[in-house]
């Protein structure tokens, strides 16, 4: 992809140079830009204990929100 207003400020886009998408239940998902994935550890033994989320559906719900309203775009549901 080249950007710039004129040929002397012209850039070759290095870091992603092949545009892909994909196509998920019926929405167009771009991956023009990097993508944020929130993890959810459902199994009471994760590694990373500030990770778990205790298995019932409103935890996981808030938790899911909040990632979200962090700048998650896809989740990684761990123990399902």
């Amino acid at each position: 992809m080249l950007t710039g207003s004129n040929p002397s400020s012209l850039t070759e886009d290095k870091l992603f140079p092949q545009k892909y998408t994909l196509q998920i239940k019926g929405r167009l998902i771009t991956l023009d830009k990097p993508k944020i994935i929130g993890i959810l550890n459902l199994t009471p033994d994760s590694f990373y204990q500030a990770s778990r989320v205790e298995n019932d559906s409103a935890n996981i719900l808030s938790k899911a929100r909040k990632m979200l309203s962090e700048g998650a775009d896809f989740f990684g549901l761990r123990g399902v």
